[in-house]
């Protein structure tokens, strides 16, 4: 997979080559091939995330391999959606908005909206790195619940400047990591942030 980002968006292009069945001739193949590009196209559009909206897909180089089957390249192109913004209401564990790792996300406080939970699944034992950046250098913080004690949580963030980070070594299961605003004052401010895989 390639990505390129300009002054507008952040592509991404992703190619493979498929193999599929034996010939039926060229028109025949060249249906078969929009039929499966159809059907992955619509498999993408059930899944939660949204980027499938701006994926195109074609294939390139039709050819006849030597076991007589269709071979071609694949290729799909669309904007890379990175980025997960915090919906409200997400003041719950049941509204938690999921979180992949890998993926921006960010969120605005003001005198409403104190409070953002989101949702990490964890698949096995990882060494988790959280990091949260202050936008507007208001009193704000974060800490991480496991599923299983929801009273104690597992980290805390560390402070430096604008930053607030920390690792956690962490157990399969669910992880809530709560992102919250303590300031009196205005208490109005924006952050961004990011949890990665050591």
């Amino acid at each position: 997979m390639t990505e390129q980002t300009s002054d507008f968006f952040h592509t991404f292009t992703l190619r493979g080559t498929y193999t599929g069945k034996k010939t039926a001739g060229v028109e025949s193949d060249w249906r078969n091939l929009n039929t499966v590009l159809d059907t992955i196209l619509q498999q993408l559009s059930t899944k939660s995330w949204n980027g499938y909206k701006t994926v195109t897909a074609y294939f390139t180089n039709y050819r006849v391999n030597t076991n007589n089957q269709i071979e071609c390249e694949i290729v799909f192109q669309g904007i890379a959606n990175n980025i997960v913004e915090s919906k409200e209401p997400n003041e719950s564990i049941q509204e938690a908005t999921p979180l992949p790792f890998r993926t921006n996300f960010i969120g605005h406080f003001d005198a409403n909206n104190s409070l953002d939970i989101y949702q990490l699944d964890v698949q096995s034992p990882t060494k988790l790195a959280i990091e949260v950046i202050n936008q507007n250098q208001i009193q704000m913080n974060w800490i991480l619940y496991y599923e299983k004690n929801l009273k104690n949580p597992v980290a805390y963030a560390k402070f430096q400047g604008q930053r607030l980070f920390e690792t956690y070594t962490a157990q399969p299961g669910k992880y809530y990591l709560y992102v919250y605003s303590y300031d009196n004052q205005s208490g109005a401010g924006g952050y961004q942030g990011l949890v990665t895989i050591e």
